[in-house]
């Protein structure tokens, strides 16, 4: 894989003698790998308990049926691209293996995160070393060892990047890390005539990994073209690109079929989906970028601002002096890189290349639903890091005072590391669950309207519900036309018994959103409270139809028609919400009802027997248990059941009438039996 032999100069402002390259290579990688790890550990340690968010842990984790399960089937069905989804089945893939593990324990969820983060800076120390290895010459291999190290360290402590970390439904940026950083690693190896061709090959197949993770690895070929160009910029940009094309010709085929595949994927989707450029003008989406790099350059150097949610609402009135001076650091930055001698520009062109590279599938160039997130900066940051590793480097390195600017700078680099690694442990804090998330991010953009929402949906699921419909509230005022916040603040209302007002409410969001499945669910449920059986049962086929894969709408949808007496048809929708979530407790529980009403009391035990092992605390299960047991003549396994049912739930009337009927014709019959011995 090597071109054609070329003399590397010499570094332009590194000292010719490190005392680093005294300690051989095996023990500082040793060291730099313990160092890496309990940094990693002690960072995020206080992360690991942190609590499922309601920003889209719930639907990724919680509720996703399609992670229950690692039999072949399911691993088949995970990798099948699906209409209207971005394919990211290995994030999928890992889902499920931590659900075998840990079930819905988050703590298992937040572990792999943390282990795939240390373990991303452990291959980026490989990477690193060997990369300015060949960038800087083997004269050079201690303090390379060292900028690698510190390159590394900050991109474990570095706050931006306790989003991608911390956050369970990140976990495809941790795993895009992983892959493709060990993807650029291997081929950089791959230069090795007794492993070139093995690594070469490992590395395509671990480059597909990567796409398979996140669909912004499409920028590797750009970056192993980036690195070449700065081994070599003494040759002419094209007569690289021609000497190396077949080489890099599988991971631009990888990378186009993925574009091309996710394109067509999310075309007619929604949520993730492509969107449009404001009023169909570029030029806003330009000038937001220009606003977004503003705050990614800030929040790299002072990071103290950082939001889960980021006001990006498209306006007129853009925030002019931030645009002014992105767009004076981006013409800065490519003065600083292209004025200087071409042997010059190898290391400032592969860091901020690296950056601006690994930035661009985020720079809403095809428009993205997010336009600016913390999360966007885990991969490119690291050109950055590196970047303030190598300006720490001159400065131990390049001053007469040796050891007094020694002693400093190295102080103020603990420094520097032990205040990020602060400011990030304080950071996993405010992702500990949706309230505290939420309440961090409206205490810094208080017009946030998205985050209203969600602290209210937080707050209602703690039974806080007047504190909710507030936060519901004010994000209408925000914004009137916010079909989720009508949505939400119905159900409050309907838990209030306000049916007239949240019907109400359920009406503007399905009129401000028509294919809102949620909405049409819930208004059927509230139609159902005013006996307004027709009217509900057409919003619980709409639901069905708008989201077949929902499997409460189905259980809802079976719960309305067993009402109706049509039971041949609820069990129908009871078994589809059971296929849909094989763990559906209350699906089971409904469907053994209509089972012990139809007189198949056989198939009626075995349904609340299974919802039962799927929730054990299941009060009502264990009733319906023992009714069908009773039934079967079964009295003492029924009592028992009913006793249970007490136990779980000591103002369960119903159950303590059966317990009592129950008892009642165990005791006839003993009396029976007594007179007829």
């Amino acid at each position: 894989m090597l071109l054609e032999k070329v003399p590397i100069p010499r570094n332009y402002s590194m000292a010719s003698s490190i005392s680093f390259k005294s300690i051989s290579e095996k023990k500082f990688f040793i060291f730099a790998v313990l160092l890496i790890l309990v940094s990693t550990a002690i960072v995020y340690g206080n992360s690991l308990h942190n609590d499922f968010t309601n920003w889209d842990d719930t639907e990724l984790v919680v509720k996703n049926v399609s992670i229950r399960s690692l039999d072949s089937k399911n691993i088949v069905k995970i990798f099948t691209p699906k209409k209207g989804k971005t394919y990211q089945p290995v994030r999928v893939l890992s889902y499920a293996i931590d659900y075998r593990l840990w079930n819905l324990n988050p703590l298992g969820y937040h572990i792999s995160n943390t282990a795939l983060h240390g373990l991303s800076a452990i291959i980026l120390y490989l990477l690193l070393t060997a990369v300015l290895k060949r960038l800087r010459g083997e004269e050079y291999d201690g303090s390379n060892r060292m900028v690698a190290l510190c390159t590394a360290l900050l991109f474990v402590m570095h706050p931006v990047n306790v989003e991608a970390v911390a956050w369970i439904s990140s976990r495809k940026y941790v795993l895009l890390a992983l892959f493709y950083i060990l993807a650029f690693y291997l081929y950089v190896e791959a230069e090795r005539e007794k492993t070139s061709f093995s690594c070469y090959i490992l590395s395509i197949v671990v480059y597909l990994l990567a796409l398979l993770s996140s669909p912004f690895s499409v920028t590797l070929p750009a970056v192993l073209y980036l690195y070449d160009y700065c081994r070599h910029t003494d040759l002419n940009f094209f007569y690289i690109l021609r000497k190396k094309f077949l080489y890099y010709l599988p991971y631009l085929f990888l990378s186009i079929v993925q574009t091309i595949l996710l394109l067509n994927l999310v075309a007619t989707g929604t949520g993730a989906a492509i969107k449009s450029h404001y009023h169909n003008n570029p030029l806003y989406t330009l000038l937001l970028m220009l606003w977004a790099l503003y705050d990614y350059f800030r929040n790299m150097l002072l990071p103290f601002w950082l939001n889960n949610w980021y006001l990006e609402n498209i306006s007129y009135d853009f925030p002019v002096y931030k645009i002014i001076i992105a767009a004076c650091i981006l013409l800065s930055l490519i003065i600083y890189v292209t004025v200087r001698p071409k042997k010059w520009q190898r290391l400032p062109l592969f860091c901020f290349g690296w950056f601006f590279i690994t930035l661009l599938p985020v720079t809403n160039i095809i428009p993205i639903s997010t336009k600016i997130a913390d999360r966007y900066l885990y991969l490119p940051g690291i050109g950055l890091f590196l970047w303030f590793s190598l300006i720490l480097e001159n400065f131990l390195y390049t001053h007469p005072a040796k050891r007094l600017r020694t002693f400093a700078v190295s102080t103020a680099a603990v420094i520097l590391l032990t205040s990020l690694s602060y400011l990030s442990i304080e950071r996993n804090k405010v992702w500990q669950n949706s309230v505290s998330l939420w309440s961090d991010s409206l205490s810094k953009t208080p017009n946030n309207r998205t985050a209203h929402l969600n602290l209210g949906q937080a707050l209602g699921d703690e039974g806080r519900l007047e504190e909710a419909m507030a936060h519901y509230q004010e994000a209408l005022r925000l914004y009137p036309n916010y079909a989720e916040a009508h949505n939400n603040l119905a159900n409050a209302l309907l838990q209030q018994g306000k049916l007239d007002q949240a019907i109400a409410h359920f009406n503007k969001a399905l009129q401000l959103l028509p294919g809102f499945a949620e909405a049409h669910n819930n208004l059927a449920v509230a139609l159902l409270q005013q006996g307004k059986i027709k009217q509900a049962t057409e919003h619980y086929y709409a639901a069905v139809q708008l989201n077949p894969e929902s499997a409460q709408a189905h259980n809802n949808l079976g719960v309305l028609l067993e009402h109706t007496g049509q039971l041949q048809q609820a069990i129908t929708h009871y078994a589809k919400a059971i296929e849909i979530d094989p763990e559906y407790a209350e699906a089971y529980n409904n469907l053994g009802n209509v089972l012990s009403r139809k007189g198949n009391l056989g198939a009626a035990v075995a349904a609340y027997a299974k919802a039962l092992a799927l929730k054990p605390n299941y009060a009502k299960a264990h009733n319906n248990l023992g009714v069908a047991l009773a039934r079967q003549g079964k009295l003492e396994q029924a009592i028992s059941h009913f006793q249970q049912a007490l136990h779980l739930k000591p103002e369960f009337a119903q159950a303590r009438k059966n317990l009592a009927i129950a008892r009642e014709e165990i005791g006839k019959a003993h009396d029976a039996a007594q007179k007829n011995p």
